[in-house]
């Protein structure tokens, strides 16, 4: 699953994420992934400034394997 946090920085406090629910979710299904795949969402408003992208996995723990993924994201933003 691939999540994106509206994220606030402040320079109080530089290295602590301030993350709100997420805005955005794309799921990415081992049966459904082929290469390349193209997997498309969108932000729900309100997202402010910054998004904070998170790429989650989950396994079985009987059937443990390594993961790698290569992720490109490419985000378009319009002001309305």
């Amino acid at each position: 699953m691939v999540k994106a946090y509206p994220v606030s920085l402040t320079a109080e406090s530089p290295d602590t994420d301030f993350l709100s629910t997420s805005v955005a979710s794309v799921a990415i299904t081992t049966t459904a992934a082929t290469t390349p795949a193209l997997k498309l969402g969108s932000l729900s408003t309100p997202f402010g400034h910054m998004v904070q992208i998170v790429l989650e996995a989950d396994q079985d723990a009987a059937a443990a394997q390594t993961i790698t993924a290569t992720l490109s994201i490419d985000l378009l933003a319009r002001d309305n």
